[in-house]
């Protein structure tokens, strides 16, 4: 069974080799990673997938469309940081685009019925970063639960599809597939639901990299 951190800092500090990354990640459940900071020259063959990746922030969308659409970094794995609804609405509908972020420190309302059809039709994922989940206490960490569990709503109703991801910086931060998939139950997603969800990647990779040949 494929178990992909959906996104991951390790390497953009330079304290973690690649090999040392792969070893701990084994050890912990996972069976690959998506990597901000890796050249693709430093992807090894292995047994372990690693996917070199871009994570984009902003709030202009003129300026995120030239990012996101940058050929010098054409067939990169991108994931872009979610905003308000507005700014939602059009990242959905940009090519380039394989996950939007971090719905849970958005906004409220920031996604709702409209961009879940988008997600599907553009075939984005929305990825449920887990970390926040472990780290905080009280008031805060209901608020990333109720955000998590209303994505959901509109994820059973809509079926766009879903990324777990740790946003780790260091392997500290990164928990065991077992402790993961508890946390994520808490939270209303069923067991075959995180399987796909940490299957998810290499699937969004060859669909867009099928409908940008197609359109070229």
């Amino acid at each position: 069974m494929q178990r992909i951190d959906g996104c991951s800092f390790l390497f953009q500090s330079g304290s973690y080799s690649v090999s040392r990354a792969i070893r701990e990640l084994k050890e912990i459940g996972y069976t690959g990673m998506v990597a901000c900071g890796i050249r693709d020259e430093k992807v090894p063959f292995d047994d372990f997938q690693i996917i070199p990746a871009r994570y984009i922030r902003g709030t202009n969308i003129r300026n995120l469309q030239k990012e996101i659409q940058d050929p010098a970094e054409k067939g990169k794995y991108c994931m872009v940081q979610a905003g308000e609804n507005g700014l939602n609405r059009s990242l959905l509908t940009l090519p380039g685009i394989h996950t939007l972020c971090d719905l849970q420190s958005a906004p409220k309302n920031a996604f709702d019925r409209f961009c879940g059809q988008l997600a599907v039709e553009r075939n984005i994922a929305i990825d449920i970063r887990v970390r926040p989940l472990w780290e905080l206490r009280g008031v805060p960490r209901e608020r990333v639960i109720r955000a998590y569990e209303e994505i959901l709503l509109l994820q059973n109703r809509y079926e766009f599809p879903v990324t777990i991801s740790s946003g780790a910086q260091t392997v500290f931060e990164i928990r065991n597939s077992r402790a993961v998939t508890a946390l994520l139950k808490e939270v209303g997603m069923d067991k075959d639901l995180i399987a796909r969800s940490f299957a998810s990647v290499p699937g969004l990779l060859e669909t867009h990299k099928a409908v940008q040949e197609i359109s070229e």
